[in-house]
């Protein structure tokens, strides 16, 4: 079982021997220790830390390339696919590229002003990224899917900043799954313009310790008991999309208010297909093959019906999920079961 107190700790271990690598498109090992700059030039496959962060104004670039650990969560996973220490001061994690499969994804132990962005981080055996006793740390275009805990858990954070990220079907490691996003002593932090949806867990948690924070323009849906839960004080919410919350009274369902993205999801990112069905009719939403980088596919992630701008009946009438193949992406087969109504058949595709 992973304990997330200990990861302050467990991140910043090593074992064996470590090399340190600097310039452009160097050619590393699992271990190294980088330098000033590192721009990989393939992928990585460790069964310890993969990259380690230690110098100030550090720049990582993944290149397009694919860190993972080999080693399973029941065989002992490494703690963290990037570890970022306390003296790496303004570094940077700059994608694109894909972590899998560690414990954490990236861990940020006590280093002030990281950066963080256009990556994608997934089945890990607890968080996609784990924070703690940092600040002014920014975190941008992410995708964080299908992992065990949270995708975001941190911990005594100041100045956080989570901002348009699509973070879904996280939680699957636990009877009681821990929120998609999990701040505990957080201040004056600011999760804005993300899409958080389908998660075991709660969307978004912000325990007792935490105040003084902005949570504006996110859409949160379809989370079990809570979309949104907020135990601490002064906390700020401000035009989010969500219907369930605990703590604070979620607004009547409008228009998605944080940014939808791009018509089609891109290398990096989720996209909104929508369709208009008229009474009765029947139609198909289909999530574009992405061409890109690695040849990945897009999947549905979450699909609805609406009446405007509000939800009509939850679901479609025997939808019918089409996973991604060889041509084309997954899509979602709808019937419009109103009589009178146009329905629109919105469909969120993903990565996969």
């Amino acid at each position: 079982m992973f304990f997330p107190g200990r990861v302050r700790l467990a991140i910043l271990v090593l074992t064996g021997g470590v090399a340190a690598a600097t310039g452009v498109a160097a050619s590393v090992g699992c271990g190294t220790v980088v330098d000033e700059q590192l721009v990989l030039d393939r992928d990585l496959s460790c069964a310890g830390t993969a990259l380690i962060v230690r110098n100030p104004r550090t720049v990582v670039q993944l290149n397009g390339h694919v860190i993972e650990s080999s080693r399973s969560c029941a065989d002992g996973a490494p703690p963290a696919g990037i570890a970022i220490e306390s003296s790496a001061d303004g570094a940077q994690i700059l994608g694109p590229g894909l972590i899998r499969g560690f414990k954490s994804g990236i861990g940020i132990a006590d280093a002030a002003r990281v950066q963080v962005r256009d990556l994608r981080i997934s089945n890990t055996c607890a968080n996609a990224v784990f924070i703690v006793g940092s600040r002014d740390v920014r975190i941008r275009n992410l995708i964080l899917h299908r992992n065990g805990a949270s995708a975001l858990h941190a911990e005594s954070a100041e100045r956080l900043r989570l901002e348009a990220s699509d973070i879904f079907l996280n939680g699957s490691a636990s009877e009681s799954p821990s929120p998609a996003v999990d701040l505990s002593g957080c201040v004056d932090c600011r999760i804005a313009t993300n899409r958080i949806t389908h998660n075991r867990g709660a969307g978004i948690h912000l325990d007792v310790e935490s105040h003084g924070n902005d949570v504006e323009r996110n859409v949160v849906l379809d989370h079990r008991p809570h979309d949104v839960v907020d135990e601490g004080s002064d906390n700020t919410f401000v035009l989010n999309t969500f219907e369930r919350g605990d703590g604070v009274s979620p607004p009547a369902l409008e228009p998605l208010t944080a940014d939808p993205g791009p018509a089609a999801p891109g290398v990096v990112g989720c996209g909104v297909m929508a369709d208009i069905l008229g009474p009765r009719r029947t139609g198909t939403v289909a999530c574009p093959q992405d061409p890109g980088l690695r040849g990945l596919r897009n999947s549905v992630v979450a699909y609805r019906l609406l009446l405007g701008s509000t939800l009509y009946g939850g679901d479609c009438d025997t939808p019918q999920i089409l996973p991604a193949g060889s041509s084309r992406g997954g899509a979602v087969r709808c019937t419009n079961p109103s009589p009178i109504w146009n329905l629109i058949l919105e469909v969120t595709c993903c990565l996969n």
